[in-house]
């Protein structure tokens, strides 16, 4: 089976690209049982690096599970906890694979969780399987916590490390309960010992409020870990190694630059450009990217501006100007008349674009979109 090389997924195996030092990071974390949020835009390839993380730490060590809930779909606590039953029991299968051990440690640990055991989707013919199936006899935050609390107890009495991966979790800010569905992951989260707690977010803002404001329940439990675009000299080295794997040949910094220079190095674009150009018979040129980012990103011309049209005519004014004069200082009189908008409605404007995960601010303090096929648009139509 041939490997893909630029996932638009999760890239595993030689697709991965660095982080050398986000990984060290994750894994004292895990290893220290310190939870983590993870800031990072949109399909920055957070989940990629969790379970990238996750694998190393397995060769190492004998036993230890990732656990996956995205959670940009629910909009109520049944949702969450629903959500949850369905990962926990995974987990408790493969920490259990007796399931008749499985039922009656449940049963010990577990009054508000009704366990039981069906058969597979594969049905009752050849190769079936029996699965463990959770089901909450209340919606409540203390079944939340009783959920939480069973994984970690039973992952302790087996030595087997859990890592509780909540990608998107500032859609819990929105739901009914917010805070009560928060103070029962903090109430979990405190007690835990072998599950370990990584929250992911791509609306840094919101996501910052959940762990910041002191009124809020998880407010300084974590630690940070901001997963910023990968180095160009990290790209330059994994996608001259992936030419030489296809051609035979290296493809050569200066068309490698094009590519990064056009994604602007954002994980996603770098792929869904990268594998197209690898479809080539021949080596890519300069002219030959810059022609296929083009026919890309013109296709998603009706995604973007299906986005740009939802914004206000100030948001749209400085979206653009953010695109074309990229500033560390959207506040200075310079910038402001370049955007053509007043210094009173900057705030409100600049919140509604980060709230839209539409501008990202980097390291250095520059705020830049943070889709390059917006980026690329507004600078075409303004050439």
């Amino acid at each position: 089976m041939k490997t893909e090389i630029f996932p638009l997924d999760i890239a595993t195996g030689p697709a991965f690209c660095n982080r050398v030092q986000e990984r060290a990071l994750l894994k004292n974390n895990i290893e220290l049982n310190t939870h983590t949020i993870l800031y990072a835009p949109r399909r920055f390839g957070k989940t990629s690096l969790v379970f990238k993380v996750c694998d190393e730490l397995g060769r190492s060590k004998d036993k230890i599970t990732c656990i996956n809930l995205d959670l940009m779909w629910v909009s109520s606590m049944e949702d969450v906890l629903q959500l949850l039953l369905k990962e926990a029991s995974k987990a408790l299968s493969i920490m259990l694979p007796k399931y008749e051990q499985a039922l009656l440690l449940l049963k010990e640990l577990a009054k508000n969780i009704e366990a039981s055991v069906k058969l597979s989707a594969s049905g009752a013919g050849v190769g079936s399987s029996v699965e463990l199936d959770l089901k909450a006899r209340k919606v409540a935050p203390d079944t939340i916590i009783e959920v939480l609390d069973t994984l970690d107890a039973v992952a302790q009495r087996n030595e087997h490390k859990l890592v509780f991966f909540l990608d998107e979790f500032q859609q819990i800010a929105e739901l009914p309960g917010k805070h009560s569905i928060e103070a029962a992951f903090r109430a979990a989260a405190q007690k835990a010992t072998y599950l370990t707690y990584f929250f992911s977010g791509s609306i840094r803002h919101m996501l910052s409020l959940m762990f910041e404001d002191k009124a809020r329940p998880l407010y300084h439990m974590c630690d940070h870990v901001s997963v910023e675009r990968i180095s160009k000299q990290d790209y330059l080295e994994h996608i001259d190694n992936a030419a030489k794997m296809t051609w035979k040949k290296p493809l050569g910094a200066d068309v490698i630059h094009v590519i990064l220079n056009l994604t602007a190095r954002h994980p996603y674009y770098v792929n869904a450009l990268c594998r197209k150009l690898f479809l080539l018979a021949t080596l890519p040129t300069e002219e030959s990217v810059r022609d296929t980012w083009h026919h890309y990103a013109s296709r998603e011309e009706k995604r973007f501006m299906s986005e740009f049209g939802r914004l206000s005519t100030v948001q749209k004014k400085l979206l653009q100007a953010l695109c074309l004069y990229p500033t560390d200082k959207p506040a200075s009189g310079g910038f402001l008349r370049k955007a053509g908008i007043n210094s009173g409605s900057l705030n409100k404007s600049l919140e509604r674009l980060y709230t839209l995960d539409m501008i990202y601010k980097k390291a250095d303090g520059v705020i830049e979109p943070i889709d390059p096929v917006i980026l690329y648009g507004i600078q075409q139509a303004h050439q």
